[in-house]
């Protein structure tokens, strides 16, 4: 559309060519700022040369800085921002990859107790937690297992990692000190 416009300004003039196109006359002169190059002015040569020079890794602030300290050149690092997007030299965004916690996983576990935190007998539901206890400069993980019935804590662990053993190993010290009558029914209530 901007080629026919130019074409025919020499026989007609531009408001009557975009009438006869039904273009409106600001879309016009957007589209032409937008598609025609100017001559680019010295500042904007040398934006584009550093992002070139730097493989499009920086962005704004960090061209306005080097615009500063190698070329003292100051200038508002708008300015800076909207000829990177004039002329396409922004950085790069890194893909950023997701963010796991540490102790988080994907496997869900079906929820046994439904929110029935009451127990009509001793050993009947147990639940446990970690709790995380700032020592020193370090951290100090506490694994608990409480049971349910009296809230009476049954076993506990204490390590310097947070890992899976440390569940284990609590949970191995609470089947041990249990009062269960015999080993066969010992199996049969532990899940691991």
């Amino acid at each position: 559309m901007l080629k026919v416009v130019e074409e025919l300004s020499s026989m007609y003039s531009i408001i009557s060519i975009l009438a006869a196109l039904e273009v409106p006359k600001a879309t016009y002169y957007r589209w032409k700022k937008k598609f025609c190059h100017t001559i680019m002015s010295p500042l904007e040569e040398l934006i584009v040369h550093l992002s070139e020079e730097n493989h499009f890794r920086y962005g704004h602030r960090k061209i306005k800085a080097l615009l500063k300290r190698n070329h003292q050149i100051d200038v508002n690092r708008k300015t800076v921002q909207k000829i990177m997007q004039k002329y396409n030299v922004q950085c790069q965004i890194k893909v950023k990859r997701p963010k796991y916690l540490n102790g988080e996983t994907n496997i869900i576990v079906e929820n046994l107790l439904n929110r029935q935190f009451r127990a009509d007998k001793p050993n009947e539901k147990w639940v446990t937690d970690i709790t995380y206890l700032p020592y020193g400069p370090s951290m100090v993980y506490l694994s608990t297992i409480m049971d349910l019935y009296n809230n009476e804590i049954v076993a506990f662990k204490v390590s310097t990692s947070q890992e899976t053993p440390l569940v284990l190993d609590t949970l191995r010290e609470a089947i041990e000190k249990s009062p269960l009558s015999n080993i066969e029914d010992r199996q049969h209530r532990c899940f691991f």
